[in-house]
């Protein structure tokens, strides 16, 4: 089913893309509320934001950003390689892969 979604993808523009990432990510932001608060509490502790209101703004944001990443990322697995390969500039570790 994975593999219908990301073909599925593939009919859209990058833009699109986008926005349904962000609709995923504020759907999650909707819905989730206790990882909000964690992730609002990590944001204050962290010294990133001064006040709650940054901190919410942040992780609002961040939830939408989360969301586009992960449709992108679909989009990318949906792609097939000859398109993804040119992509490709260069690599670093493959030595390492191939040991493994």
């Amino acid at each position: 089913m994975l593999l219908y979604l990301c073909k599925f993808l593939n009919f859209f523009s990058l833009r699109w893309i986008h926005r349904l990432g962000c609709l995923l990510g504020y759907i999650a932001y909707l819905i989730d509320t206790k990882s909000n608060r964690i992730a609002r509490n990590n944001i204050l502790q962290s010294g990133l934001c001064d006040t709650p209101q940054q901190a919410h703004a942040l992780m609002k944001t961040s939830r939408l950003e989360a969301g586009k990443a992960i449709v992108e990322t679909f989009f990318i697995w949906g792609q097939p390689q000859s398109t993804l390969l040119p992509l490709v500039k260069q690599v670093y570790g493959w030595e390492d892969v191939l040991q493994a």
